[in-house]
C-alpha cells in the first residue's frame, strides 16, 4: 500500500503513487504514530485508547486520567484528581496542587509528537527561582480575567497550604482585567505569587514597574493594521495581551477617536477608535473570532481616559453595535455562575441569585431577582428585579438602590462583587425607588 525506502539506514514511509490509496496510507500512518508513542513512551493499561493513539484526551476528566498515570510512571506521585476544582492534588515530598485546565489547553496546543514530554514537564515541580538580580529582566506583567482567574484561583486554594501567600497579587484594571506578574522562562511562564516576592524584598507596585520596562523593550515591532482604523498587536508571544500596559502605544495608532481596546486571548490585543463605527464593527466581529483561540481572557472593550482603564459601553446612537452588550452579559453571568459554584462549596452560601439578561431595545442588559425572603448575595448588574401579582415583574437600577437604600445593602467581601441584602424592601421603601415595567426600561435607564 505504500513503498519503503532505505535513506541513511532509516526507514521512511513515503507517499503512495496510488492517489486512490492515500485516505487509506493516512490513517495508517497515523495509526503506527501512535503505537511508537506507545512503545517510546512505556505507556500502560487504563489510559484511553485516545490517549495510546497520540490523540488528544476529550475532556478534562480524561486528561486528568492521562496526568494521573504520568505521575505514577514518571515520578513515582500519587494524586487525586478533585473535579468539581479541576485540579490534581499531588500527595508525597513534592506536595502541590496543579490547576488542570492551563495545563490542558497548552497540551492541545502542543504537536502529537512532543505532548508527552511537554506534559511531563509541566506535571513536575517547578524549580526554584534565581536571586532578584538574575530574575530581574525576565520580570513582565500579564492580564488576567480578573472574574474567572480569581473563583479558579480560589478553588485550588482550599487545597494549599500557606495559601494567601500562594495567591498572586493583582492590580485591577478597569471592571473585569488585571494585571499580574510572571517570570518569563524558554518553555514556560510562571506566576509570581507574594512568597516569591517577599522574598526577593521587593514590593508588588516596584516588581510591576521593572515588568512594564521590560515589556517596552519588547514592544519596539509596527502594529498590524487589519483595516482602516482597525489594527491587531503583532507580537505573537504570548505577552500581547499584556500590551494593555503600554496605554501611550495605543494613542500613536493612526485612527479616529480614542482607543477601544480588546484582550480575546493572550496572544492577541485589537484596537479600534471610539468614533468609527465601521472600524468598532470589524473590531466587535474579530474579537468574538479570537475569544474561540486558545487561552481566552475577554471580549469586554475598555478604554483609556489618560489616567485609567475602564469598561467602553458604545453609545446608543450605534445600534449597530448592540452584539457588545449581548457579549457583556454572557461574560458577567457566566463567571457569576462561577462564583455561585465556589460559594456554595466554600461556605456553604445557597442565597446567590444568578445574573439574568435583559434585553432593553436592541441592547442586552444584566439584571438579578431580589428575592422576598432570606438575606441574598446580589450580583452587581445593571437592575435589580422585584416581583409583583398586579405590576408584573419590574425593575430598578442597582446604582438607584444603592443610592436610597443603602441600609439595606452591605458590601461582602468576594470577587466578583456581590451586595448582601439584609432584608427585602417595604412597600414604602419600593414606592421610593420608582420601579419601572421591565418592558418599559430604555437603552439609558441604568445610566
Amino acid at each position: 500500500m505504500w513503498e519503503i525506502s532505505q535513506n541513511a539506514g532509516r526507514r521512511v514511509k513515503t507517499r503512495p503513487k496510488d492517489p486512490s490509496n492515500f485516505r487509506v496510507f493516512l490513517g495508517m500512518e497515523y495509526f503506527l504514530s501512535g503505537l511508537d508513542v506507545i512503545r517510546e513512551k512505556g505507556m500502560v493499561r487504563g489510559v484511553r485508547w485516545r490517549t495510546w493513539l497520540g490523540l488528544v484526551p476529550n475532556d478534562l476528566k480524561s486528561f486528568a486520567t492521562l496526568a494521573e498515570t504520568r505521575l505514577r510512571q514518571t515520578r513515582g506521585e500519587s494524586c487525586e484528581w478533585l473535579a468539581e476544582e479541576a485540579v490534581l492534588s499531588v500527595r508525597g515530598e513534592h506536595q502541590r496542587t496543579i490547576l488542570l485546565k492551563p495545563v490542558f489547553e497548552t497540551y492541545r496546543m502542543t504537536p502529537r509528537r512532543s505532548r508527552l514530554q511537554v506534559l511531563d514537564r509541566l506535571l513536575a515541580p517547578s524549580p526554584s527561582f534565581p536571586d532578584l538580580v538574575t530574575a530581574q529582566p525576565n520580570i513582565l506583567p500579564a492580564i488576567r480575567n480578573r472574574y474567572t482567574f480569581g473563583n479558579e484561583l480560589r478553588y485550588a486554594a482550599r487545597h494549599w497550604t500557606s495559601a494567601p501567600t500562594r495567591i498572586p497579587p493583582i492590580q485591577p484594571m478597569a471592571e473585569h482585567l488585571g494585571i499580574v506578574l510572571v517570570y518569563d522562562e524558554p518553555e514556560t511562564v510562571r506566576m509570581l505569587g507574594q512568597d516569591q516576592l517577599s522574598a526577593w524584598q521587593i514590593s508588588f507596585d516596584e516588581a510591576l514597574e521593572v515588568a512594564i520596562d521590560n515589556l517596552r523593550c519588547q514592544s519596539e515591532a509596527d502594529w498590524l493594521a487589519i483595516r482602516p482604523g482597525l489594527f491587531a498587536s503583532p507580537y505573537a508571544d504570548f505577552h500581547d495581551a499584556a500590551r494593555i500596559c503600554l496605554p501611550d502605544v495605543f494613542h500613536r495608532l493612526p485612527i479616529r477617536g480614542q482607543p477601544v481596546v480588546t484582550v480575546p486571548n493572550r496572544k492577541t490585543v485589537l484596537v479600534a477608535g471610539d468614533r468609527d463605527p465601521l472600524a468598532l464593527q470589524g473590531l466587535f466581529e474579530l474579537t468574538l473570532s479570537k475569544l474561540q483561540e486558545d487561552r481566552p481572557i475577554s471580549g469586554i472593550p475598555v478604554q483609556h481616559d489618560g489616567r485609567q482603564w475602564a469598561s467602553w459601553v458604545p453609545d446608543t446612537e450605534y445600534p449597530q453595535l448592540c452584539g457588545w452588550s449581548e457579549l457583556r452579559a454572557k461574560e458577567i453571568s457566566a463567571a457569576y455562575e462561577l462564583q455561585r459554584e465556589l460559594l456554595t462549596l466554600t461556605i456553604g452560601e445557597h442565597h446567590s441569585p444568578s445574573v439574568v439578561p435583559i434585553p432593553v431595545g436592541a441592547f442586552i442588559r444584566t439584571g438579578c431577582v431580589w428575592p422576598n425572603e432570606g438575606t441574598p448575595l446580589l450580583p452587581a448588574v445593571d437592575f435589580v428585579l422585584f416581583g409583583d401579582d398586579h405590576a408584573g415583574v419590574q425593575a430598578v437600577p442597582l446604582r438607584t438602590v444603592r443610592e436610597h437604600l443603602p441600609h439595606l445593602l452591605e458590601r461582602a467581601e468576594v470577587w466578583p462583587p456581590r451586595w448582601r441584602a439584609l432584608r427585602h424592601p417595604s412597600i414604602d421603601e419600593l414606592r421610593k425607588l420608582a420601579p419601572i415595567p421591565v418592558q418599559s426600561l430604555s437603552p439609558s435607564s441604568h445610566l
